[in-house]
C-alpha cells in the first residue's frame, strides 16, 4: 500500500541537539573532529617544509586558512555536549 508511512522520523535535529544520546556517538564524534584538526596540522606542515622553495603568498593564506579551520575543529570537539 502507498501512502501508509509516516514521515514523523525524518524532521531535521534542531540547531543545538546533539547527534545522538549515545556516549560512544558523542567519543567517535569528537575523536574524528580532533583527527581532522591533526590531518590539517599536517597539510600545513607538509606545505611549508616540504618544498624548497621560499612559501608563496598563496601558500601561506592557504596554512592560515588551514589552521583556523583546524582550530574551530579543536573548539568544536571540546565544546561538544
Amino acid at each position: 500500500m502507498r501512502g501508509t508511512g509516516t514521515k514523523a522520523n525524518l524532521r531535521p535535529m534542531p540547531i543545538g541537539a546533539s547527534p545522538g544520546k549515545s556516549p560512544f556517538l558523542r567519543t567517535l564524534l569528537k575523536v574524528s573532529l580532533l583527527a581532522a584538526d591533526v590531518l590539517l596540522l599536517g597539510l600545513v606542515t607538509w606545505i611549508l617544509l616540504g618544498s624548497d622553495q621560499q612559501p608563496t603568498i598563496t601558500a601561506i593564506l592557504l596554512c592560515t586558512l588551514a589552521i583556523l579551520m583546524g582550530a574551530w575543529l579543536a573548539v568544536l570537539a571540546v565544546w561538544w555536549d
